[in-house]
């Protein structure tokens, strides 16, 4: 379903930049070596940060010592697995990548919940956060109001699925059920830099690909991360690839006023940038884990 799914996107994309071909030629003759060397830089920043958050969170389940290496591998095994299988074949391949230093599934499965729920409630706050500064004045802009309704709703129904399940799971391996206060806190302040961090480099790639001044940092911020946020919970798209950039488009028409093709044309530009800055990390990341091994 999800490879059927991913095609489909592919089609549709290779079709509308076929229609639009001076905008696209126009749109990648802004992206200097300079721009892209800056977006890939704070892209390695923000999956190394994400990388580290994330292993700090298993070992809050299972104490381990492993090299940052073979931690930031893991996680990027994992990462790249998002495009094809989804999100659950991302936690068991995750699973299975630590399930050699001595990891209990119940650990990994842990840590998966509540890196899900600490990413979503992140994105939002972010993304809230800086909505507010967009328009404080004009009412047509009150309906963010009504999204962020949408949004929680969907966590609070959503959520308790995945944590009834995790619990479950950490429950037969006599494992910890719920974070203290003040983990809970730490992680979450964490996860909320790291949603303001995937912004900024949104909102560097946007510069960078447009003229257009009304594309600020709480313009970018604010909709790269709520999008985000309908990409996470989406069921069937790989890495929520079509929901997140469809939802982008819609609120950079509407807070940047950019035109459909432009906005279209810049959501999956940066989906392509943030791509190949994946595979360029993991290729790093590999390369030092097999000489870590050595």
């Amino acid at each position: 379903m999800t490879t059927l799914y991913l095609l489909i996107v592919v089609g549709f994309v290779v079709w509308f930049v076929a229609g639009h071909l001076p905008q696209a030629k126009g749109l990648l003759t802004k992206l200097t070596v300079t721009a892209g060397m800056a977006v890939l830089g704070l892209s390695f920043c923000y999956f190394t940060m994400s990388a580290l958050v994330w292993s700090k969170l298993q070992r809050f389940f299972q104490a381990g010592n492993l090299h940052i290496s073979q931690w930031l591998y893991v996680f990027m095994v994992g990462y790249l697995g998002r495009y094809i299988p989804g999100k659950v074949p991302m936690v068991i391949g995750r699973w299975l990548s630590l399930q050699p230093f001595g990891y209990r599934r119940g650990a990994v499965f842990a840590a998966a919940g509540y890196d899900l729920f600490f990413g979503l409630v992140g994105m939002i706050i972010a993304g809230a956060g800086f909505a507010i500064f967009i328009d404080t004045i004009r009412s047509e802009y009150q309906w963010i109001l009504g999204l962020l309704v949408l949004l929680t709703t969907v966590i609070v129904v959503y959520t308790p699925r995945t944590f009834v399940w995790v619990l479950n799971v950490i429950a037969k391996t006599n494992g910890n059920l719920l974070m203290p206060a003040k983990a809970t806190s730490g992680f979450l302040a964490c996860y909320i830099a790291m949603s303001v961090s995937y912004g900024c480099v949104f909102y560097v790639f946007c510069k960078a690909a447009t003229d257009s001044s009304s594309v600020t940092a709480s313009v970018a911020i604010a909709s790269v991360c709520l999008s985000s946020v309908l990409g996470m919970v989406s069921l069937f798209a790989p890495s929520g690839l079509g929901v997140r950039e469809g939802a982008l488009v819609y609120l950079l028409g509407t807070w940047a006023h950019l035109d459909t093709t432009h906005a279209v044309l810049l959501s999956f530009s940066y989906r392509i940038v943030l791509v190949v800055a994946e595979f360029i990390f993991f290729l790093f990341v590999f390369a030092w884990h097999k000489l870590h091994r050595r």
